[in-house]
């Protein structure tokens, strides 16, 4: 199991990259979960959203795809 986080992203963009995910065939609590994290205060920084990864070869894609 592998986590990445992505800072400073709108909760748009992230389903954004969640749908293009599901079209290449991934399935949520299968191949990967998700969460999305929003900020507290006015500032961006503190937005985020974690992906966690069953299969390293997926979180290996991710990264290189969308970071």
């Amino acid at each position: 199991m592998k986590t990445i986080i992505i800072q400073r992203k709108s909760a748009d963009e992230i389903i954004d990259i969640v749908h293009e995910m599901q079209r290449y065939g991934w399935v949520i609590n299968l191949d990967f979960d998700w969460e999305y994290h929003k900020a507290e205060s006015s500032l961006d920084r503190d937005r985020y959203a974690k992906f966690i990864f069953y299969k390293e070869e997926y979180s290996t894609y991710f990264a290189l795809r969308w970071l």
